[in-house]
Parts: structure tokens; sequence; C-alpha cells
């Protein structure tokens, strides 16, 4: 991860929120609440690098968390709105494991088609998985396209505590 423009928002034991050029990345380390919520989207503003060339979104939800409520995904969906001349897309990241987590996987797709998001939203079960994704939406409006390694690498530095 030489040389690539990064930033560390919040660093708190239920919450990460930082960027990775113009990768957005929240991890949720414990249940995501509305006040949590409220507190990542307010660095909504700080996740596009250069203005024009739009920011994507990894939110990873580790296995530590219980189900998000509904509540808690509409504040989140609503910020992402609010920035959809922005926002180029999110990879939703469930890490929770078994029929907990595929069930949880299945209604986030169920709702992002559901909700018709003017940005293209997928859910992964691994943050690998989603960073094969990632780079070609990141890219769309020119930026340099981001390895996958490098987003795997910053989110992996992130995922505990500072």
């Amino acid at each position: 991860m030489t040389d690539l423009n990064t930033a560390v928002f919040e660093d708190r034991p239920e919450l990460f929120v930082g960027r990775v050029e113009n990768c957005a990345v929240v991890i949720w380390r414990v249940t995501p609440t509305v006040a949590s919520a409220r507190l990542a989207m307010q660095h909504f503003p700080e996740f596009e690098v250069h203005p024009g060339l739009g920011f994507a979104l990894v939110a990873v939800v580790t296995s530590n968390c219980a189900p998000i409520g509904p509540e808690v995904r509409q504040a989140f969906d609503e910020a992402m709105r609010a920035y959809r001349h922005s926002a180029l897309g999110m990879a939703a990241v469930i890490e929770v494991q078994g029929v907990l987590g595929g069930l949880a996987r299945a209604l986030a797709r169920t709702m992002s088609v559901v909700t018709r998001s003017p940005y293209p939203v997928n859910t992964f079960a691994t943050v690998s998985s989603a960073t094969e994704w990632l780079p070609q939406i990141l890219s769309q409006r020119g930026t340099t396209r981001l390895a996958p390694r490098d987003i795997v690498a910053f989110v992996e530095s992130h995922r505990e505590p500072a």
C-alpha cells in the first residue's frame, strides 16, 4: 500500500471509518446502531478525494455483529442517497457465517433490489470477493484503478481498534 492516499476518520471499539483512495471503508466491529450509523455518515463528505470522481463504499459487518435492524439500514440508505451523485457503488460484506449469514446476505440482496438504489449495490461474504468487484466500480469516472490487494490490506490493517 505504498503511496496511496489514505485517511482514518473514526477508529473506535465499535466502528472504523476510513478511506483508501476513493474507496470508503466502514467496519462494524459490533452490531451497528442508529447512533454509530450516523457517526459513520458524518464522514461521507470526506470520501470523495477529488470532486467529480466519486467514491465507492465497502461496508464490512463482522462476525461479531447481530443482524442489523431496519432503522440502521434506513439511516445508511438515506446517507447513500444523499450522496447519490458522488456514490459509485456499495459493497456490503456480511462476514457472519452459517445459515444466519446466508439469510442476512439474501435479505441484503433483496433489499437492494426492492429499494432500487441509483448506484450498484452488491453483497458478499468476504472482503476478498468484494474487492474483485470494487476496482471496476471505483475507476468508472477516470480515477486510477485501485488494486484489490490494496483494499484488502487497508481493511485488514484496521479490523481491530488502534
